[in-house]
């Protein structure tokens, strides 16, 4: 096993802790076990630590139960990373917005969680954003600082300010219900 590069495990039923040794498998590139409610990863921050050459990261539904770590935003490889509804609870850090390579980046329904910084910036390549219930307390950014954004999922994020202009060149999901944006809805620019 210490040469595996992917391993899924996802839409299964197993139960308690994610094996610790998960974090030896340093070739490992995706690294799925989404829907396995029962499962539980007090040793989250330790196995990510390891996994320096990952690209795919979907614990959907997993309950980890701690602080997003740091170090998550040292995995400059990590293109997917879904954390969907883990129970993730503190700060977000934003720093995950400018990973080189992020394509694809879900925090939903983790309502612990909130940031203390501003959307403003990223750099990355992302193209799917969900950070539904993660408590922004923010508005939109004029320019995001990126072009390749096709959904954006930002859902009871105690968003305020008006809708920019570049929220609607997104070509395939908007949702932005139950936050507290003002404004016009500009029309011109669906013509």
């Amino acid at each position: 096993l210490r040469h595996l590069e992917h391993l899924d495990l996802s839409f299964n039923d197993f139960t308690g802790e994610i094996p610790i040794q998960l974090g030896q498998l340093s070739h490992l590139k995706s690294l799925h076990l989404s829907a396995n409610v029962h499962l539980e990863m007090s040793t989250f921050k330790m196995i990510i630590e390891n996994l320096t050459s990952i690209t795919s990261l979907a614990l959907d539904e997993v309950m980890l139960n701690t602080v997003v770590p740091q170090s998550i935003t040292n995995l400059s490889s990590l293109t997917h990373l879904s954390l969907f509804q883990c129970n993730l609870l503190g700060p977000l850090p934003m720093k995950i917005l400018h990973l080189p390579h992020l394509k694809y980046l879900d925090f939903g329904l983790n309502d612990g969680l909130f940031s203390d910084s501003p959307l403003s910036n990223w750099s990355s390549p992302l193209e799917f954003l969900d950070l539904s219930w993660v408590n922004l307390s923010t508005s939109l950014p004029s320019s995001p600082g990126q072009q390749h954004l096709r959904e954006l999922y930002l859902g009871n994020c105690s968003i305020h300010g008006s809708i920019p202009t570049w929220v609607w060149n997104i070509s395939e999901g908007i949702d932005l219900i139950d936050n507290n944006i003002n404004g016009n809805i500009n029309l011109n620019i669906l013509s």
